[in-house]
C-alpha cells in the first residue's frame, strides 16, 4: 500500500508538474509571440529613425543652403543699399548743377535781353547821327 500511496503521489506530483510545465510552457509561447512582435515593432521603429535622421540631414543642408543664399542676398542688398545711396547722392548734385544752370541760363538770357535793347537803341543812335549828318 505504501507503494501504492507513493505511485499514486507520484502521478499526482507528475501530473501537477505536467500542469506547470503547459502553464510554463504557455507563458514561455506568450513571451516568444510578444518578444517578436517587439522585435519587429524595434525594427519599425529603427527603420522610422533611420527616414527621421534622412529627413534631418536633409533639412539641415537644405537650411544651410537657405542661410547662405541669405547671407549672399543680404550682401546684395548692402551692395544695392550702398549704390542707391550714391546715385541719390549723385542725383541731389546733378538736380543743384542743373538748378545752377537754370538761373545761370536766365541770368544770360535776361542780359542778352537788355544786350539786345542796348545794341538797338546803339544803331537807333548810330541811324540818327548818320541820318543828321546826310541832312
Amino acid at each position: 500500500q505504501k507503494f501504492a500511496e507513493k505511485i499514486d503521489n507520484a502521478v499526482k506530483e507528475n501530473h501537477s508538474l505536467n500542469e506547470k510545465l503547459a502553464e510554463c510552457t504557455e507563458k514561455n509561447r506568450k513571451v516568444t509571440e510578444k518578444l517578436r512582435s517587439l522585435e519587429i515593432e524595434n525594427a519599425s521603429l529603427k527603420d522610422s529613425n533611420g527616414t527621421l535622421e534622412k529627413s534631418l540631414a536633409d533639412a539641415t543642408e537644405e537650411l544651410l543652403l537657405v542661410t547662405d543664399e541669405l547671407s549672399n542676398l543680404s550682401s546684395e542688398y548692402d551692395s544695392v543699399k550702398g549704390t542707391a545711396s550714391e546715385v541719390k547722392e549723385k542725383n541731389r548734385i546733378i538736380e543743384q548743377s542743373l538748378s545752377d544752370a537754370k538761373e545761370e541760363h536766365r541770368k544770360l538770357t535776361e542780359k542778352l535781353s537788355t544786350l539786345d535793347t542796348e545794341n538797338v537803341d546803339l544803331k537807333n543812335t548810330i541811324d540818327d547821327k548818320v541820318e543828321g549828318k546826310t541832312r
